[in-house]
């Protein structure tokens, strides 16, 4: 074969790649599990949120779930504030995982939105809201990261939002954000190889890869690259926080869950501010059979510790039934609606309380 054969020959059978990719990619995207954007994650410890800054996006992971997610310059959804606090401003930090992140809602129906119009509403214009969350958070991460980062918002309110799952997410060998840490690390360290991978991540191809490169490694322990699943396992499962009667490994856990959260409790009053355990319930529980296992728990923590709680699950319940709260069948997160019902709740308890200062 002469050389001009060859490279005939090669340009074919570059031109049949390109466009059996071209192809799948348009397959990928008509279909609808098409994925071509996702929200970017990264931890720094000079970016006050624990997202990649200046993202505007429409996220597309789960393509019947689209949601418009704007994050600003300092990594957090919402409107940025300003560090230090100008005075006569009374903060609220709003901390928790995926709820606090708002998950699949779109910019202006998040929880920490919608929080903030309330007590606006309520106290005036001079209340802020700064709402920090990530999806597997628990109460070591979010410890860790009022601890690290959030302490310099110089908040008068902590409010720290839990799920049902934080007992179960306790349960893995590395908590979530020392993982997104790790994560974090590995990409520096490979900052050439993900110079060449960014201009793939809005492909359809990229994405649909990446999901079967995560369930490999989730499903089979092996490390992959950047990922290990193998922290990733939880010893216990989140269905059991609903359960009527919990093993003992699993009550094991929600013992120290409770000694986490009382520590962070005192580490918060300790410097002069205020703190609020809020608990959102699963979508399970708008049943009324549910036997509110958990609830029972967590309220006799928060007794036993001294902490002010609020269960979200009367006025979530109440409002299920002429409303939908929750984005089933597509995921079990609460969508706008929820978010509301919770911020009112919220908003209420704050004022009953007379912990914020009167509208002036």
């Amino acid at each position: 074969m002469t050389f001009r054969k060859k490279l005939a020959f090669l340009a074919v059978i570059y031109g049949v790649v390109i466009l059996a990719l071209v192809g799948w990619e348009v397959a990928l995207r008509l279909s609808r599990g098409a994925t071509t954007t996702r929200l970017r994650f990264a931890w720094s410890g000079d970016v006050l949120g624990e997202f990649l800054p200046n993202q505007r996006l429409q996220d597309t992971r789960k393509p019947r779930l689209k949601w418009t997610v704007t994050i600003n310059e300092d990594g957090y959804r919402g409107r940025r504030v300003a560090v230090p606090k100008p005075p006569g401003i009374y903060r609220i930090l709003l901390l928790g995982d995926s709820l606090i992140e708002s998950q699949y809602v779109d910019d202006g129906l998040t929880f920490g939105e919608q929080l903030q119009a309330d007590v606006q509403r309520r106290f005036g214009d001079r209340v802020e809201v700064v709402a920090i969350g990530r999806a597997g958070y628990t109460i070591t991460d979010e410890a860790a990261y009022f601890r690290e980062k959030g302490q310099r918002f110089e908040p008068d309110l902590v409010i720290l939002v839990s799920p049902l799952n934080d007992v179960s997410d306790l349960s893995r060998r590395v908590q979530y954000r020392e993982l997104l840490k790790r994560l974090s690390g590995y990409e520096q360290r490979h900052s050439f190889l993900q110079a060449l991978v960014a201009p793939l991540r809005s492909t359809a191809i990229y994405n649909f890869l990446y999901r079967k490169w995560v369930y490999f490694a989730y499903r089979t322990a092996v490390p992959v690259g950047a990922i290990d699943a193998r922290p990733l396992y939880e010893e216990v499962s989140f269905t059991e926080a609903r359960a009527r009667e919990w093993s003992p490994k699993y009550r094991e856990y929600f013992e120290r869950y409770c000694e986490l959260l009382g520590a962070f409790h005192t580490e918060v009053e300790a410097g002069g501010r205020r703190f609020l355990y809020a608990v959102f319930p699963d979508v399970e529980q708008m049943s009324p059979d549910d036997p509110q296992t958990m609830q029972r728990h967590l309220a006799a923590c928060a007794d036993r510790q001294r902490i002010h709680a609020v269960d979200l699950l009367p006025a979530l319940r109440t409002a299920s039934r002429d409303r939908k709260l929750f984005l089933l069948p597509y995921d079990r997160h609460p969508n706008g609606a929820a978010y509301a019902v919770a911020s009112e709740t919220i908003g209420a308890e704050l004022a009953r309380l007379g912990w914020l200062p009167a509208r002036s």
